[in-house]
């Protein structure tokens, strides 16, 4: 399945490439880039809520293929 990520990260989940840690922290690295640094937490929080409704959008819009009108 491919996932789409905050940061324009695009994933195919049968094909995690080796590198994924970099990729994710990189793509952090932009999130977060001129936040400060009392900020840095609630900002860890909302890239990890942003994953999970990139990911959640992708199942919602493949289960609505699935179901016949």
């Amino acid at each position: 399945m491919i996932i789409k990520l905050p940061m324009g990260v695009t994933m195919d989940t049968s094909n995690v490439p080796n590198n994924f840690g970099v990729i994710i922290r990189d793509s952090f690295r932009k999130f977060t880039d001129g936040t400060k640094e009392e900020y840095r937490y609630e900002d860890k929080l909302r890239f990890i809520d942003c994953c999970v409704m990139y990911m959640s959008h992708k199942k919602t819009n493949e289960r609505r293929r699935r179901i016949p009108e």
